[in-house]
């Protein structure tokens, strides 16, 4: 059943990023509102992904997406089948080719 809905979410998902050199679908965020412990709010960078697709994945791995690289800074469990990454922008871009 979970897999029906892995390739039922794997084919809306709008955005794209690349990890390890493969390319992978997202839902990228770039305001996520975020409560912290000391009740402060703000705003972070984050992508929805799929858990099964995306296993290799660990904090303070790279991924580029827009071509801009970005740092995994947590890994969140959404649901079952999603994982949120909050990420944090390197300080150089990718070229494109």
């Amino acid at each position: 059943m979970l897999d029906i809905v892995s390739k039922d979410i794997y084919s809306i998902l709008p955005h794209s990023f690349v990890a390890f050199g493969r390319t992978r679908k997202c839902l990228l965020n770039e305001s996520t509102k975020v409560v912290y412990d000391d009740s402060v709010s703000g705003v972070e960078t984050t992508l929805l992904i799929l858990r099964d697709d995306n296993t290799d994945l660990s904090i303070s791995d790279q991924i580029s997406i827009n071509n801009r690289i970005f740092k995994i800074r947590q890994i969140q469990i959404e649901s079952r089948i999603m994982l949120r990454l909050f990420l944090k922008e390197s300080n150089y871009y990718v070229k494109e080719k």
